[in-house]
């Protein structure tokens, strides 16, 4: 079922995985309040679900970002501060 999304999210047009991603920016962003501030994210892959702009608000915002790194079987999560 993984690759067969991975296939179909790699197949979709640049513009409509352009639009698909802002979309998807807005909902995040427009969520409840981020609490105390502190958000774990991830950095997106070229052909998954594009989390540039939910980064940079965070950021611009002064969130406190937490990505993950694996290495192996282990995934360490580390704090960033922008590109």
């Amino acid at each position: 079922l993984r690759n067969t999304i991975r296939q179909q999210l790699k197949a979709l047009p640049e513009k409509e995985k352009e639009v698909l991603d802002r979309e998807i920016a807005k909902r995040v962003l427009e969520l409840a309040d981020i609490g105390n501030g502190i958000v774990f994210a991830y950095a997106s892959l070229s052909w998954e679900a594009g989390t540039d702009k939910i980064l940079e608000a965070l950021w611009k915002e002064k969130k406190t970002v937490f990505l993950p790194k694996v290495s192996g079987k282990t995934m360490e999560f580390f704090l960033t501060g922008s590109k």
